[in-house]
């Protein structure tokens, strides 16, 4: 149980939850005794089988902080929002084909009750959307099937020469399938501009939101590629062969909607790294879009472009050389944190993947990186004030962190813009790791975000919510 109360002295506004009350029961496998009487395949699947249930209610409020110097109690009270959910989820893994495919079937199941919903009505003299809320209790239910599907495949290639240099590509192909039916009543009615119809959720105010109002299935799909150069080197004495990494990464991803009437395909998203050196490398990422385009407007339309002859566009395209400057054995622990991530590759971890330098490292003692992105963007609405099909930015950004002590570490970050001959962010951050405990100090003193903060937090994920934050402009320095 828990009580926590947050004051944002730009909007004025105090947000209290008292109380917060969680439950949660962690993975626990019931059919391992039924394992034990199984064997090969069937046995797998139930040893794997687990079940989790979470349980959590919880009273809020957001409020003008002035409510609170004139202790005007009674009208807090109305801004409370309450409400209990639960969550409980079912997943195994199956080892397919001699275990060199796993897939990982789950379903999640949420129950949420709230206390109070809201009502949409029509305004004639402002022709505007209105919205009510009222004390009523409501239920709504979410639940979702999603089936993964993974492997690693290894392909070798042999090329001619003295040297015997073998290639190798290491594919990771990802795919799943998540479908979530509509299992809530929503609402119909002609609430919109000039009466247009509207269909909603009672609960998209409420303290446990609930926006879906329609039936959702997504074929998601991603593939991470690494290709990797062993050759005979008279340098290596152990072994007589050195190898080296061309390409760190190549990821291509995107899902398929099978529930939407048109462009049911997404756009692609395109990243790869490559280390030329072990003090450069180079980063390019981008969003493809296989659909066609009016060439006058630039505006994406819904048929394929293969079916005029073209195959598509990249919507934005960045280009990243960054030149990364820290003793030798760092080096050797950046190069680790890679092949960590590459081991667990997912969406999550891949900007990290991409930018390894970036991370936060107390074994690091300093390190300094120098970049420069160049990116380019497709033009989806011409005008007579925006002629130009592509737009394009240069920016320099110059990262870097000092280890002062063992457990205090400065860092700092900061843009400069070619165009505008201007520094356009910058971020300073002093941190000290406290082993069980994390304390952290972030300052932006230009762009538009200027702020700090001060936290003090749990490094254990268990008690992530055990936090102190505080948090305001500059202007109070």
């Amino acid at each position: 149980m828990k009580l926590s109360m947050r004051q944002n002295s730009l909007s004025k506004n105090i947000s209290l939850s008292a109380p917060v009350l969680n439950f949660n029961v962690t993975r626990f496998s019931p059919l391992k005794k039924i394992a034990q009487r199984k064997r090969g395949f069937v046995k797998e699947v139930y040893q794997r089988f687990g079940v989790s249930y979470s349980f959590e209610a919880q009273n809020r409020s957001t409020f003008s902080d002035s409510l609170l110097q004139q202790n005007r109690y009674d009208l807090i009270k109305d801004e409370f929002l309450n409400g209990v959910k639960q969550n409980a989820q079912l997943l195994t893994v199956i080892p397919l084909f001699r275990n060199t495919w796993k897939l990982t079937p789950s379903v999640n199941y949420s129950n949420m009750i709230n206390f109070q919903q809201i009502r949409k009505g029509y305004d004639v003299v402002n022709n505007t959307t209105i919205k009510d809320t009222i004390q009523k209790a409501g239920m709504a239910h979410q639940l979702s099937f999603k089936a993964q599907l993974n492997t690693s495949v290894y392909s070798y290639y042999r090329f001619i020469g003295k040297r015997k240099t073998l290639m190798r590509h290491v594919l990771m192909p990802t795919f799943s399938f998540d479908y979530s039916p509509q299992l809530n009543t929503s609402i119909a009615d002609s609430v919109g501009v000039n009466q247009e119809p509207v269909t909603y959720s009672p609960f998209e105010q409420s303290l446990y939101r609930v926006t879906q109002t329609k039936d959702r299935a997504l074929i998601n799909f991603g593939f991470n590629n690494t290709f990797e150069l062993k050759f005979k080197s008279e340098k290596d004495t152990l072994t007589g062969f050195k190898k080296k990494r061309i390409i760190d990464a190549l990821s291509i991803s995107g899902n398929y909607d099978l529930l939407k009437d048109s462009m049911q395909l997404s756009n692609f998203r395109v990243a790869m790294r490559t280390s030329p050196a072990k003090w450069m490398n180079h980063v390019i990422n981008a969003t493809f879009s296989p659909y066609d385009w009016i060439d006058s407007t630039g505006k994406t339309i819904k048929d394929y472009a293969l079916n005029n002859g073209r195959l598509g566009r990249f919507l934005t395209t960045s280009f990243a050389t960054t030149f990364t400057f820290t003793s030798k054995e760092s080096r050797k622990k950046i190069h680790e944190s890679i092949e960590q991530i590459s081991q667990n590759w997912n969406s999550d971890f891949e900007y990290f993947y991409l930018h390894p330098e970036y991370v936060l490292n107390f074994d690091i003692p300093w390190k300094l990186s120098l970049s420069h992105v160049y990116t380019i963007t497709a033009n989806t609405n011409i005008t007579a004030n925006s002629p130009n099909k592509i737009k394009s930015i240069q920016t320099l950004m110059i990262n870097g962190d000092l280890s002062f002590t063992r457990r205090w570490k400065l860092s700092a970050t900061t843009n400069f813009d070619f165009e505008t001959k201007k520094i356009t962010n910058a971020r300073f951050s002093l941190n000290r790791n406290m082993h069980c405990w994390t304390l952290a100090f972030h300052w932006v003193p230009i762009g538009g975000n200027k702020s700090f903060l001060f936290s003090i937090r749990s490094s254990s994920s268990l008690f992530k919510d055990a936090k102190i934050d505080i948090k305001r402009p500059p202007v109070f320095f």
